[in-house]
Formats: structure tokens, C-alpha cells, sequence
């Protein structure tokens, strides 16, 4: 059938041969080069891309529908086409503002787009059994016949709207839908289907408004690619039935307070950063979320930035590696870093897995705080959970899972190491330890006993800045002496082991095949330290010819020593510092003597 040519005064009479017309080169943020290329990962749905149907529901009122043809070309000013059917020769510039009314159908030729270009608003006012529709005009419909309806930087941002529509077969060279930065338009009840790529693409600096109770399924390549700055805009959908059923994350800044709901689908995201300005700024993973982070890539909490990982039991957050098998240190690593805000940092029922590239799977930086609860932390290539500095802090530290952490499942400062609560630090390795990097217990502690050994990789200091710190070891705790190590209560720190006839402390070798002497001594240089029920061994090395024993007592310093066994020093065990005024009170306890 031949179309009649119906022509709206503001647009030219001219037909225009169809043309392919990439996006804004100005808005597109160089795009990766491998942008269409199908994002990496099977697809999570068993269905085909052309097996969903996912345009049904109440049926189509429109009825019969008059038939129009139009040329491609430029709209210069404000217009509301008539309801009908319409074949679209070439692609069409709208500077005006664009409406379409309910019923109304756009069959897009070859090549052909829709460019809201400056100035310009397109409104796609569909109703729920009235729906618009943007199509193909091929007889035999095929994803990527036509291009891509495209809302540009200098477009009339807000006022640009798309409600119950169809939008299907476009998607040629870019998104079926793409918003270039500066741009933004409202998204609701619209299925976007069959695009030879994306369903929507979102550049830097884009926005989509109200995008809820959409469809977008059966997309080349993912339903959703979104800059991490408006992922927070995606409300709700459905996201299934693609070639990869991701919701694909270019990195970037998130500079917004903002928060990612579980959609259904995974996100899968490339480096970003949480970072405020004079206002802090929160990003929120809700209840449900996994975010699948690609190769090497990580996710920074820079300055005035927040994270909170909001998981439940019945829905746990995941961070996890986008690879198809995925192993340890696939991605890099969460960042606290120093200037993040601390009261918004939180991992709360999370799971957070094949990680820890380079560093810890998470990373708490010098006066970074984060809170840590109920959450598993697995399949680290390096440490779990690294904490660099006595001056970082865990908050509410507990009901927590360490597994299967290459290096060890925690390695934090000693004066951190206190805040560690209950948890499970098991895996049956031989790494299955909490690592002690060495610095100073500055304020009253307990270190607990948790199943694995503290293994003091340098030395640590009992050490108050004024008044005194108290370091207690609790029964069943066990330190695991690095080679050479010294463990020292200073003028103004005093070491309790707090052991118990059931329940002993013990401070002995790390080593596999300890030897007598591999690592230094206990140093006591203060009043009132105690130790109960505790087993030392292999220690006495790093003093003079004679030995510093395995416990060192300054002059006008004192322990008490009750039911402490030594055994395996490398000269003697108890060096009091060849003073008199070094006392050592002891009961029931029988060590080696050091010459005075």
C-alpha cells in the first residue's frame, strides 16, 4: 500500500534520504570501544532474545489508524502530529517540542533516528491499552533496523517524557534509547525491545526521571548501560530475557547522594568513587543488590563520600567478581579512604567475595571508620579485611564470617585489633589467622579469643598518650610471634594475660618449625602487669650473649606470674634487667632465671 504524504507546516516538504546519524560526539564522553560489544557473562535468563513477549497485557484499543509518510529533516518549531500510522523516511531533528499522541505508531526506515536536538522536547504520550509505538518499517522486523531515538545535551531536558510506549527493532550503532550528558527525560510503563545493543544508554551527566514500570528485555547486548552517577535513577522494571541480563556500569563519580535498588538483575561496574563536596554525599546498596565488579576494577569512598552496604538476612547485599568462574582477586578492593565520612560508612548483611587484588577485599585507610556486621567476607587473593593505621576504627565489629582469604583473614593495626568482635575466622587453611601489623594499643583493649591465632607480624606497644592504656588478653587467645618480634608494655601500658585453668593464653612461634629464640621477648617496662594461666614458648632471642629471656622486666617495673608455663626459650626465661627493683612475684609458676 502507498503511504499519503501528510505534511505539518514547520517541517520540510523535502524528503530526505535516510541517514545514520551518530549521537552527539559532544555528549558521548568517548565512548569505550568495545561499547557494543555483548557484555561479557552468560545470560541469566534460559529464554532467547525473540523467545520473550513481553508486550502483553490489556489489550490494544487504538483501533484502525490513518496512514502517513514522512521525510527525515529538521522541526523547527512546536508540534502534536495526529493520531495515526507513520512511516518515517529519514532520520528526524526535533528543535520544537515533538508530541505524539496516544495510538499513534512510528515505522522508522532503515537507518532512520529520532535526535532531540537543541531546544527540542519529544513527548511519547501513550495510555495504558493506547499505547505509542516505535518501530521498524521493515515488512520482516529485525533488531537494529533503524537507529536510536537520541536526547541531546542542549535538548529541552525537562521536558521530554515517554509514557506508555513501545519502542522495538532500533538500537543500531547505540542504545534503542540514549541520553547524552546534560540531557534527561522521564521513563515510565514502556517496553523497549529487540535492540541490536543497549535498550537505554545513559552517558555522564545524563539523567532519566521517573524511569519505573518499564520492560526492557531482549537487548544484543544488556538491557541497561548507565553511568554511575544515575544508576540511582533506575526505580524499578523489569530487566530479563537480554543477551546478558546486567545492568552495565561505566565508572566514574558518584556525586549525589543515591541509592541502588535491587532490580533483579545484577549491576556490573567499572572503578568508581563516592565523593562529596561541602555537602557529604551517600551512596546505598538496598537489600538485595549484587553489584558484579569487572577485572581489576574498584570501588573508591573518597572525601565526604559514604557507603552503606544496607543487606538483611533474608536479602544480603553482594559485591562479587563479574567472570563466568570466578577466583580470588579478580577485582580490586572497597576503599574507606581517609577523608570519607565515617558515620556513613557500613557493610550490613553483605556478602563481599573475589576480591582483594593488590590489597585487602576491604580497605580501611588512616582515620577511616567503617562499620562491619553480620556479613561474610570470602575468597580474598590478599587479606579479608586490611586496616592501615592505629588512627582507623572498626565500629560495631561483629556476627561476621572470614573464609578463605589467602593471606590471612584480617590484618589490621594493634590498636584496632580490639575492635574486632565474634565472629567465624575458619576456614581450615593455614592462613586462618588475624594479622597483627605491628604500631601501638594506645587506649584500653581486648583482644578476644575467636578461634584463630593473632599472629604479631611487628612489634606492638602497650602505650597510653597520657594516663595509661590496659591490653587484655583474653583466655583461649593465642599470639603467634612473628621472627624477631618484640611485644612491649611501655611506661604507660600494661599487658594482662588473661588466662584461665581451663581456658590458658597462649604467646609462642608462628612458625611451622619453630626453633628456640625465633622471636624476641615480652618486654615489661611498667607497674601492674599480670599474667594467668598462660603458656610462652620459643621466644628469648634478639638480647646479648647472656639472653633477654623470653619476659623482660625493667628496672621499676613488675608482673605477676601465676600458673605461667615457659618452655623452649633460647637461654632463660625471665630477664630482670640486672636490677633489684624489678619484681617478678610468682605462683605456682617455675621458670629459668637470667643472670643478673
Amino acid at each position: 500500500m502507498r503511504y499519503p504524504t501528510f505534511r505539518i507546516l514547520g517541517i520540510s516538504s523535502l524528503v530526505v534520504a535516510a541517514i545514520h546519524c551518530d549521537p552527539d560526539p559532544s555528549a558521548t564522553d568517548t565512548p569505550d570501544p568495545n561499547a557494543n560489544v555483548p557484555d561479557g557473562g552468560e545470560p541469566s535468563s534460559d529464554a532467547a532474545p525473540g523467545d520473550a513477549s513481553p508486550d502483553a497485557g490489556p489489550a490494544d484499543t487504538c483501533g484502525a489508524l490513518e496512514k502517513f509518510e514522512r521525510s527525515g529533516g529538521s522541526l523547527e518549531s512546536s508540534e502534536t502530529w495526529p493520531v495515526g500510522d507513520y512511516l518515517v523516511k529519514g532520520t528526524v531533528y526535533i528543535k520544537g517540542t515533538l508530541t505524539i499522541p496516544a495510538c499513534t505508531v512510528l515505522r522508522l526506515a532503515p537507518d532512520a533516528s529520532i535526535v532531540v536536538d537543541t531546544g527540542g522536547a519529544l513527548k511519547l504520550l501513550g495510555g495504558e491499552t493506547t499505547k505509542v509505538r516505535v518501530t521498524s518499517s521493515n515488512t520482516t522486523p529485525s533488531a537494529g533496523d533503524w537507529g536510536y531515538i537520541e536526547f541531546r545535551s542542549m535538548s529541552s531536558s525537562a521536558d521530554s517524557e515517554i509514557h506508555h510506549a513501545v519502542i522495538e527493532y532500533g538500537g543500531k550503532g547505540f542504545g534503542a534509547i540514549f541520553v547524552a550528558s546534560g540531557a534527561s527525560v522521564a521513563v515510565d510503563h514502556t517496553t523497549i525491545q529487540n535492540s541490536a545493543t543497549y535498550g537505554v544508554e545513559v552517558r555522564s551527566g545524563g539523567h532519566l526521571r521517573g524511569f519505573t514500570d518499564n520492560v526492557v528485555t531482549t537487548s544484543g547486548t544488556a538491557p541497561v548501560r548507565i553511568h554511575v552517577n544515575s544508576v540511582g535513577d533506575l526505580l524499578g522494571g523489569t530487566y530479563t530475557g537480554n543477551a546478558s541480563d546486567v545492568i552495565s556500569v561505566d565508572g566514574g563519580n558518584v556525586d549525589k547522594t543515591a541509592t541502588w535498588r535491587s532490580l533483579g538483575v545484577p549491576f556490573r561496574a567499572d572503578t568508581f568513587y563516592v565523593k562529596g563536596s561541602a555537602t557529604p554525599q551517600k551512596l546505598t546498596l538496598a537489600a538485595g543488590v549484587t553489584l558484579q565488579m569487572r577485572p581489576s576494577q574498584s570501588i573508591n569512598v573518597d572525601t565526604a563520600g559514604g557507603l552503606t552496604l544496607a543487606g538483611t538476612a533474608a536479602a544480603p547485599v553482594k559485591i562479587t567478581s563479574s567472570e563466568t568462574s570466578p577466583s580470588a582477586g579478580d577485582w580490586g578492593y572497597i576503599d574507606f579512604r581517609s577523608d570519607s565520612t565515617a558515620g556513613d560508612n557500613a557493610i550490613e548483611h553483605a556478602i563481599v567475595e573475589y576480591g582483594g587484588k593488590g590489597f585487602g577485599a576491604i580497605y580501611v585507610a588512616s582515620s577511616a571508620s567503617v562499620k562491619i556486621t553480620n556479613s561474610t567476607v570470602r575468597h580474598s587473593e590478599d587479606v579479608g579485611l586490611q586496616v592501615v593505621s592505629d588512627t582507623s576504627a572498626l565500629r560495631g565489629f561483629t556476627g561476621n564470617t572470614f573464609t578463605d582469604n589467602a593471606q590471612g583473614h584480617i590484618r589490621a593495626k594493634a590498636n584496632v585489633i580490639g575492635q574486632i568482635g565474634a565472629g567465624t575466622y575458619t576456614s581450615g587453611g593455614v592462613n586462618d589467622v588475624i594479622r597483627v601489623d605491628g604500631g601501638t594499643v594506645s587506649k584500653n583493649a581486648t583482644w578476644g579469643a575467636w578461634g584463630v591465632p593473632y599472629r604479631v607480624d611487628t612489634t606492638v606497644y602497650v602505650q597510653a598518650p597520657s594516663g595509661t592504656a590496659t591490653l587484655t588478653v583474653a583466655a583461649g587467645a593465642k599470639l603467634a610471634m612473628g621472627n624477631g618480634v618484640t611485644f612491649i608494655a611501655d611506661t604507660r601500658g600494661v599487658l594482662n594475660l588473661a588466662g584461665t585453668a581451663a581456658s590458658h593464653v597462649t604467646v609462642t612461634s608462628a612458625a611451622a618449625a619453630p626453633v628456640m629464640g625465633i622471636w624476641n621477648y615480652i618486654e615489661i617496662r611498667s607497674l601492674g602487669n599480670a599474667f594467668s594461666y598462660a603458656d610462652i614458648s620459643y621466644g628469648g632471642g634478639g638480647g646479648n650473649a647472656t639472653g633477654f629471656g623470653q619476659l623482660y622486666v625493667a628496672a621499676s617495673s613488675s608482673v605477676a606470674l601465676d600458673h605461667v608455663n615457659f618452655s623452649n626459650g633460647l637461654l632463660c626465661d625471665v630477664d630482670r634487667a640486672n636490677s633489684t627493683n624489678a619484681t617478678v612475684n610468682a605462683t605456682d609458676t617455675t621458670f629459668t632465671a637470667c643472670p643478673l
